[in-house]
Parts: structure tokens; sequence; C-alpha cells
């Protein structure tokens, strides 16, 4: 591949990455990746998971999960809307039918919210370990800690595959609200160094391009104007390259330092806003690496 081709596909990647950023803070500001209460779960729908997921590279895995998880939410509010309809009927009518029916609705709304959940956390696994520039202790950290509540959320669903009576799933329906805090630690903490490999797997690129077009051009005779716009490209991009990669090591160090349970909403929002700066010095080394490829 030659440099014009490498730098291009870098800016593309970058490009997408920002343009996701605040996209994406803004959608999480308004809804948590589990919003649960007893009877209902609120979920982003398909507009989220494009904006998170379709940023990096998707391998023929995580393009099948999308497919599964949308319809999965699909068939949940369908679930979750004849939930509704059969409690309403029941405190109506209070019969022994309407009461089977609001059990078996419950069963299938509890069994379907759970496949939502489970799938959207393989999708944010798939994603992670296809994301090239995360720490690799981090990420396994990251995925051992997916795989453990995927694992417990399976239990959960097996729990409420043997339940029959209505006192049983509100049991369930408390249990499983003792889920809900953890989930999204887990989830926002893969979530935010998903956000933080994907800069730094343009960084990586973008340092290795640098140093090929320096070695291409060694030795050129070119004019005095030509060498001094050179020199000064080269000058700004590693004042660039600094300034990103030190912010990348703090926010990895962010993530090495924070305790288990401070992985919310919150610091996934941080971790946005601590990125736009980074992204923005990112872009403009992309900028210089493009104009030294025509000087």
């Amino acid at each position: 591949m030659n440099q014009r081709k490498k730098l291009f596909l870098a800016i593309i990647v970058v490009f997408l990455i920002g343009s996701g950023i605040s996209k994406v803070g803004a959608q999480d500001s308004n809804k948590d990746v589990a919003q649960v209460t007893q009877e209902e779960t609120s979920f982003s729908g398909d507009e989220k998971t494009d904006l998170i997921f379709n940023k990096s590279r998707s391998t023929q895995k995580i393009l099948d999960l999308k497919v599964l998880y949308r319809d999965q939410i699909e068939a949940y509010r369908n679930s979750d809307k004849q939930f509704n309809i059969a409690k309403t009927h029941y405190f109506n009518v209070l019969t022994l039918i309407s009461l089977e029916e609001l059990v078996g609705s419950t069963k299938l709304a509890m069994s379907d919210r759970l496949k939502v959940l489970i799938t959207y956390l393989e999708l944010l696994s798939a994603t992670l370990e296809d994301t090239t520039g995360v720490e690799l202790a981090l990420k396994e950290e990251s995925l051992k800690q997916i795989r453990a509540t995927i694992i417990a959320l399976k239990l959960h669903q097996e729990d409420i595959a043997l339940a029959k009576d209505r006192a049983t799933f509100n049991l369930l329906a408390d249990d499983f609200s003792l889920f809900v805090e953890s989930y999204e630690q887990v989830s926002y903490r893969a979530l935010s160094l998903i956000r933080i490999g994907q800069i730094q797997a343009v960084y990586d690129a973008a340092t290795i391009i640098d140093a090929d077009i320096k070695k291409s051009k060694e030795g050129e005779d070119v004019g005095a104007v030509v060498e001094s716009k050179r020199v000064r490209a080269f000058q700004e991009i590693q004042r660039n390259f600094t300034i990103t990669n030190e912010g990348l090591i703090k926010l990895n160090d962010k993530v090495i330092s924070r305790e288990a349970e401070d992985f919310g909403r919150n610091f996934y929002e941080d971790t946005l806003v601590n990125l736009e700066p980074i992204y923005i010095q990112m872009s403009k080394s992309l900028d210089h690496l493009e104009e030294l490829l025509k000087l």
C-alpha cells in the first residue's frame, strides 16, 4: 500500500471517529446503557448501536450481532407492549385467566429483555476485541468482566425459564435490579476503552506513515523554500504527536487508577470530552502529513 493510500485511509478513520464522539455523548447523556425498573428497560435502540459500533471495522461476527441485536430489540418492544396490555387487563378484571395471561407475558418480556442485554454485551465484547489500539491488559480485564456479566445474566435467564407464578417473577424482578449497576459499570468501561483505542490505533498508524514519509524524502534535491516547508511540517507533526500521545496516556492511566465501581455514565462522558482535543490534534497531524506528501 503506497503512502497516499495509507494516509487517505487514516484520514477516513479519524474522521469517522470524530464525527461520532459528540453524537454518542449527546445520546448517552439522555439514556443509560440499561435504565431498568421492575417492569421495563429503557434501551437506546438502533441509532445508538450504529453510532457506537460502526466507527471501527466490522467483522462478520460484529455484523451478525448487530442484526441480532436489532431483531431482539424489536421483539422486546413487542413483548413489553403485550405485558403492559396484560397487566392493565388483569387489574381491570382480576380473573384467573387474566392472571395466567399476565404471568405468560411477564415471562416473555423478561426473557426478551435479557436477550437484548446479553447480545449488547456480546457486541461490546466483539468490538472491544477488534479494536487494536486498546492496551492489552486493559482489554483482557474488560473482556473478563463482560464474560462474567454475561454468565450472571444467563443464569438469571434460566431462573426465568423455570418460573411459573407471579410471586416468583416478582422476586426475579427484584433480583434483576441488582444487575443494573454492575451492568452499566462494565458497559461504560468497555465503551470508554473502545473510544480511546480507536484514536490510539489512528495515532499508531500515523506515526508509521510519518516515518515512511521522512525516509522517502531523505536526500531529495529540493529548493530552500520546499525544504523549509517540510521542516515546519515535520516539527508541527511532532508537536501534535506529543500532545496526542500524552493525552492518550493520561486517559489510559485514568482507566487503570479508577475503582471498579466508578465506571458509570459520567466517566464515559468525561472520556468523550477529553478525547475531543486529542482528536483535533490527531486530525491536524494527518493534515500536515497530507501536505508533506505534496512537497
